[in-house]
Parts: C-alpha cells; structure tokens; sequence
C-alpha cells in the first residue's frame, strides 16, 4: 500500500503456539480480530479478544500476539501527524491513545455496535487506495474511523458523538460525488461502495444538509456539465462524464437547470465569459 497515505494496513494470521509482534513506531495502531480467538500482550498486561473486538496502541508501543486455535487479524497504523490535524471542533483525535486513556480504555469488544462500522472501513480504505484520486477519500474515511475508534473506547454515550462523527461521514460522501460524477451514484451504488446502508446515507444526508442527496447529485452533475461545455466540450461528451447516457435527457435538464439548451447557452454566456475581465469575474 502506498506510503503517501497516511496508514498503513495489514491483514495477517496468528498461528497456533508461535507468537506474533506488531509494533507501532512513531505512530499509533488499532488490531482488529476479524476471526478466532487470541491473546494480546501490552506492556505486560494481557488482552482477551474474539472475532469483532479490538484494542489500541500508542505510539511506540507493541503486542505480542498468542492463539491456541488460530486466528486472524487487521493491523491499522496510522501517522500521527495526520491525526493530530484532522479533528474537528477542536477534538483531539489523539486523545484515546494516550498512555493514561489506554490504560483503562485499551480494549473494546464486539458487544459495541460500532465495531463492526469499523470492520467495514478496512476494505474501502483499501478500494480508496487504489484510486488514482482516492487520497483525499482515504483522508476523510481514516479521521472517521480514528472518531468511531477513539469515542468507542471512551465508551462515550451515542448521544454525545456529535456531529463531528457526522460532518466527516458526509464529507466523504461529497469527495466521492465529486470524483465520480461520470458514474452510477445511485443510493445501491454508493451503499456498495462506502460500506454504509443507503437508507442511512439517504437520511444522514438530507439531515445535516437540508438537501436530498440525488437533488445535490443532479446540482453537482450540472455544474461539471456547464464548466466543460463552455470550455468547449462536445455536448454528448459532456453528457458522458456528468453521468448521463442519454444526452436527450441531458438537454432536457440542462435546460431546466439553465434555461437554455446547451449550445444556446453556450453561444450567449461564452462570449460573456470572454468580454468580461478575469479581474471583474467574481
């Protein structure tokens, strides 16, 4: 995985009667157990987890992982540097993995329903990696992760998680829009993609924006459609990368949208363009 970004994530096996070491230098770590059961050793104090649990470590700490069946974990470390710069309202998003909070916030087992939302970042993390312009994604998805993490250990009440946890979940929403626009952005589509049932993407959004998220989807679609034609890009190009196969379908709502068709408005609003000093432009 690229090192640009600022995690890094393994999967890996812990076999039975060979222990296994796994070490956070300079920055801090979550193991998760996705299968079995093992034993995890933190400056001497010992850790029971199962399928769904996880526990936290600070920077330059290390856990000595021990099965007797044969388990399966995820390593996530992330750079500090990036968390200590990613909260918002002022939240410490380093704040849990301070010596003092480990100590008695170390270990965080399946019986919290966040867990398993955080089981489902692994993979997006990974798919978002693998994008040429996942990074800011990827940014986005790992300050969320590292909230749902932190507060879970805290054992902070749901009432009180906030919107932060919220304004990153849509922020993520947004950069996926945006870099997608040419794409299928349906509620399924999305749901798929960023591991969030779509009733949840659908609700969550149109609450902390007041907007429907298929009416942003179509506002967002129609701007990228108008920039790219008065840069002079063909109509049924522009129809393509917006998302639209019909490109009668994308004159119909160009011209709701706009007022005009595409090459009316184009001819009228390009000379503008053009006859106004880039100075005066707002």
């Amino acid at each position: 995985m690229r090192r640009t970004l600022p995690f890094a994530l393994h999967e890996m096996n812990v076999i039975p009667d060979l222990n296994r070491q796994v070490t956070c230098e300079g920055e801090v770590g979550l193991v998760f157990a996705l299968a079995g059961r093992l034993s995890a050793e933190v400056n001497g104090r010992r850790y029971a987890l199962r399928a769904n649990d996880y526990l936290l470590l600070g920077a330059g700490e290390s856990a000595r992982l021990s099965t007797g069946e044969g388990a399966r974990v995820t390593l996530l470390r992330m750079e500090t540097a990036f968390l200590d710069g990613a909260g918002v309202d002022g939240e410490d998003l380093l704040a849990s993995f301070a010596p003092a909070r480990l100590e008695e916030n170390r270990l965080v087992t399946s019986q919290n329903n966040a867990n398993l939302l955080i089981r489902s970042f692994f993979q997006n993390l990974r798919r978002g990696a693998a994008l040429p312009l996942g990074v800011s994604y990827c940014h986005h998805l790992l300050a969320l992760l590292a909230i749902i993490a932190g507060r879970s250990a805290a054992a902070r009440k749901p009432a009180t998680e906030g919107r932060g946890q919220h304004a990153f979940f849509i922020n993520t929403v947004y950069y996926y829009v945006r870099d997608h626009l040419g794409e299928d952005l349906s509620l399924d589509t999305l749901a798929e993609k960023l591991y969030f049932n779509k009733y949840y993407i659908a609700h969550a959004f149109k609450r902390e924006t007041g907007m429907p998220l298929h009416r942003y989807i179509a506002e967002k679609r129609m701007e990228r459609a108008r920039t790219l034609l008065l840069r002079g890009t063909p109509v049924h190009r522009a129809a393509a990368a917006c998302g639209y196969a019909d490109d009668a379908h994308f004159i119909r709502a160009f011209k709701k949208k706009y007022g005009l068709p595409p090459k009316k408005y184009c001819r009228l609003h390009g000379e503008r363009e053009e006859e106004t000093p880039p100075s005066a432009r707002p």
